[in-house]
């Protein structure tokens, strides 16, 4: 403040830095304040009870609207009536199928059970009989061991060495060994089944093939795979049908004496799948073993020792012939004349007979050669039965 300035005796004095205060309220204010407020509180009050009169249906309830009737043609209902038809014949249809279905697959699996039961029974009776002969070689062996106890006074004498009499031990050896015998011919006087009844590629059926490998018979051939594909489709059953292009693996056995290479089907391939199965190959005729081309070593031999073989008959007929008398016989005979050409020209005779049988001993020593071609049409007979149910778990048909 400045000199000379009055100071109000009201307020204090106003200091740098702090704030001027405010003066007192009129009361007008505060007449409008609560004006304002007693106006909201009744605005609040009206909105309060005008929301409780419609919450509460005190005006009345709203009728609700009706819905509007869905006009249908005749036509209309005729078609819908017809298109529920079709859908109740189509579900009699649906579940006559699964009728069916349900009851082949119960006769299925009847048959396949069929099998399982008697293999079951039979395993059974193994198992009894295993049992049984497990029990008597007990009794054996305590008896044997029994045997191996000093002997007692009472119990019989082993008959002497030399003697044509058996020990006890070959005694109950013997008895066991009747009675085995008895058992197995039992077993083999056991009725077998009529008949068999079991799906899949049965024993004997015949798929159209070619062989993809050459074959020539050596010793080579033990760790050597044929390999035979189908060309085309074999079906087994209605719908199922083992797919062209199958290929079938089989060992090679050369047979000199029928002049034949033999395969034996030992696996089948398809994919990544690969199973054992038993067959062999056929040629296109359906008669068993496979040639192309046999070469004899023998024939090779005479074709070879036959000009030797002329030459030295040439070489005798060539010398020089003189009669003598055979005092043993009484008779007049022939004999070559020693001179310088008989001499060589024998010797020719008797070096190239000499050649022949080296040459026809040489071959004598090799064997006959088989050769069967490539990609030749041949016919794979099944010689065991294929499953089905192995067939469709693999893959192999029925995708």
């Amino acid at each position: 403040m400045k000199e000379g300035d009055t100071v109000d005796e009201k307020y204090a004095p106003v200091e740098t830095g702090m704030t001027e205060p405010e003066g007192p309220k009129s009361k007008a204010a505060n007449k409008k304040l609560a004006l304002l407020l007693i106006v909201v509180a009744l605005v609040a009050v009206l909105g309060v009870g005008i929301y409780a009169v419609f919450s509460f249906g005190l005006l009345g309830k709203k009728e609700p609207v009706k819905p509007v009737a869905v006009q249908t043609s005749e036509a209309e209902l005729q078609k819908m009536l017809e298109e529920r038809r079709q859908l109740e014949s189509r579900i009699r249809q649906l579940e006559e199928e699964r009728a069916n279905i349900e009851r082949n697959v119960a006769k299925m699996f009847a048959e396949q059970v069929e099998p399982l039961k008697k293999q079951v029974s039979q395993l059974e009776d193994t198992q009894d009989e295993l049992v049984a002969t497990r029990q008597e070689l007990q009794n054996i062996s305590r008896m044997l061991e029994e045997m191996k106890k000093p002997a007692e006074p009472e119990e019989p004498e082993e008959p002497a060495e030399g003697s044509d009499k058996k020990t006890m031990a070959f005694s109950v050896l013997d008895r066991y060994n009747e009675k085995l015998a008895a058992e197995r011919e039992a077993l083999s006087k056991q009725p077998q089944p009529k008949y068999t009844k079991a799906k899949g590629v049965q024993l004997g059926s015949f798929i159209p093939g070619k062989l993809l490998t050459t074959l020539i018979s050596s010793t080579a051939l033990e760790q050597f795979y044929a390999v035979v594909e189908t060309t085309s489709d074999c079906e087994i059953q209605p719908g199922l049908s083992l797919p062209a292009g199958t290929r079938f693996l089989g060992k090679v056995v050369p047979d000199f004496d029928s002049r034949r290479i033999f395969v034996r089907i030992e696996k089948m391939q398809y994919g990544d799948v690969e199973m054992p199965v038993s067959g062999i190959v056929l040629d296109e005729r359906g008669n068993p073993g496979l040639v192309s081309k046999y070469i004899d070593p023998l024939n090779q031999a005479m074709w070879g020792s036959l000009l030797p073989n002329i030459l030295a008959a040439a070489a005798d007929a060539a010398q020089d012939m003189t009669e003598y008398y055979d005092e043993d016989y009484d008779m007049e005979r022939e004999r070559p004349e020693f001179s310088t050409e008989n001499v060589a020209l024998q010797g020719a005779a008797d070096a190239l007979r000499m050649q022949s049988r080296i040459l026809l001993e040489m071959q004598s020593r090799k064997k006959p050669v088989i050769i069967v071609n490539r990609n030749i049409p041949v016919q794979i007979q099944i010689s065991e039965r294929i499953p089905l149910e192995i067939l469709i778990e693999s893959g192999v048909v029925g995708k």
